[in-house]
């Protein structure tokens, strides 16, 4: 990834041609985060800019990836891990607490190990529904005890 020094939110714009998203955390030091619309720099080499404030990413950073999707998802994935690594809780708005709001990626390590993967996580996620769908049932029927009784 190579990198520049940020200047002015404007720079922001001008760099990613125009397309930056900028998000804002609700903390006693907002920040905020800007990832720009893909741009096509050669034949089979896109990027995207990246930029944090305050967390010490003072550089604007580029993903690249062969087309615009990967440069896209790329950037995300590092957004995501300065967020983490910053050690900073940042909690994405109408988020909760500490989830910067930046879902985590499943490497691909070939197909076979890849679907097991997908597999177990989504296994892990049935089971916490269901897990909150019997709280919500047992809540349900504690209020109408109390209110029968």
């Amino acid at each position: 990834m190579r990198s520049m020094k940020v200047k002015s939110y404007e720079m922001l714009n001008s760099q990613s041609g125009g397309h930056s998203k900028i998000f804002r955390w609700p903390t006693e030091e907002d920040g905020y985060s800007a990832i720009g619309s893909p741009l096509q720099v050669s034949d089979g080499e896109w990027k995207c800019l990246l930029y944090i404030s305050n967390i010490g990413l003072n550089e604007i950073e580029y993903a690249h990836g062969v087309d615009a999707l990967q440069s896209l998802m790329l950037a995300f994935q590092h957004a995501r891990f300065y967020l983490l690594k910053s050690g900073l809780k940042r909690t994405w708005y109408a988020g909760r607490d500490g989830d910067c709001g930046i879902p985590a990626n499943v490497p691909d390590f070939g197909r076979k190990m890849t679907e097991h993967l997908v597999s177990v996580i989504d296994h892990e996620i049935e089971r916490i529904v269901r897990s909150h769908k019997k709280k919500r049932m047992l809540v349900k029927r504690c209020a109408v005890r109390k209110r029968s009784g």
